[in-house]
């Protein structure tokens, strides 16, 4: 037997969680249906009022801690600060694994490829019912560190694992990103280390009103950017690359994930393309660029 098929890596999920007892029991399942035997659960809520602790209360083999805290980056990192795994996953409490052998799975990547310290799969979407809105298998075909970079792939949050240690070694999740902290904080691991993928779904990202990135507020994605610049100089080689990708980005979010699309029918296209165009403070170019995309996911 080969020494890497003999490693048994231990896993934590972590689930910051904030009023979310109406998902929660699924996320919790997933988790203890999983067939690695050495999984940790911690979930970290924000001192819920809706009935969330009662549900907790229930699971004695789940670590957890509730008080309030300063957002997802802050409970990501209270997790990760107690976590004894050495492979780690942020896992939403609104979503879950898509099957038992996910983290099996990844682990058996960790096993074969053991300078990687990052393994994601792909993601599907699905209703408040659990039936499947888009199937993602396939998406992170189009990984490439560039592509991550200037936003044209996006790692789904609860289908990518990393090694504990990396997560201290480049930083921990940045609190001053009110969005997409995961996003930078996944961006850095790549800059300095071996990423897998994984043409598997591994889970699930559940779509449902009161869903915290349907709050999307325009430079969300620069914001990112700004801090990715901070964190390696040498990317202002591609700065205008970031920026424009950043701003195609927002509009596609901006378009997807608020009711905008649909008031645009009362008001003309060109009042619509205005009113993005004042919002988003990049380049003429960057701009221009990301309108033209957004009028052909409109009229195409």
């Amino acid at each position: 037997m080969c020494a890497s098929c003999s490693i048994k890596f231990s896993v934590t999920v972590i689930t910051p969680s904030y009023n979310s007892s109406r998902f929660l029991q699924d996320n919790i399942q997933s988790v203890k249906n999983q067939t690695h035997p050495l999984i940790e659960h911690i979930i970290v809520d924000g001192g819920s009022t809706d009935g969330t602790l009662n549900i907790l209360k229930k699971h004695d083999r789940i670590m957890w801690i509730s008080e309030r805290d300063k957002g997802f980056a802050h409970a990501c990192n209270k997790g990760l600060q107690m976590a004894k795994g050495e492979i780690i996953n942020i896992q939403n409490a609104d979503d879950y694994f898509y099957s038992e052998e996910s983290i099996e799975q990844v682990v058996e990547v960790f096993r074969n490829n053991p300078s990687v310290a990052m393994v994601f799969g792909d993601c599907n979407h699905v209703d408040t019912e659990g039936s499947i809105v888009w199937n993602g298998l396939g998406y992170g075909s189009q990984y490439s560190l560039k592509n991550l970079l200037c936003s044209k792939v996006t790692l789904p949050q609860g289908s990518t694992f990393f090694k504990r240690n990396v997560a201290f070694n480049v930083g921990l999740l940045n609190q001053e990103l009110w969005v997409n902290e995961e996003v930078h904080f996944f961006m850095k691991i790549a800059l300095k280390h071996p990423v897998v993928y994984l043409p598997k779904v591994l889970s699930c990202y559940r779509l449902h009103e009161g869903q915290l990135t349907k709050r999307l507020t325009p430079t969300f994605r620069k914001r990112v950017v700004d801090k990715l610049l901070t964190f390696n100089p040498q990317l202002n080689m591609i700065q205008n690359q970031l920026y424009e990708g950043a701003s195609d980005f927002e509009l596609y979010k901006l378009w997807q994930h608020t009711k905008l699309f649909n008031l645009s029918k009362r008001f003309t296209t060109l009042k619509f393309f205005r009113f993005l165009k004042n919002r988003f403070p990049y380049t003429k170019l960057a701009v221009n660029k990301g309108l033209r995309t957004l009028y052909r996911w409109i009229y195409w």
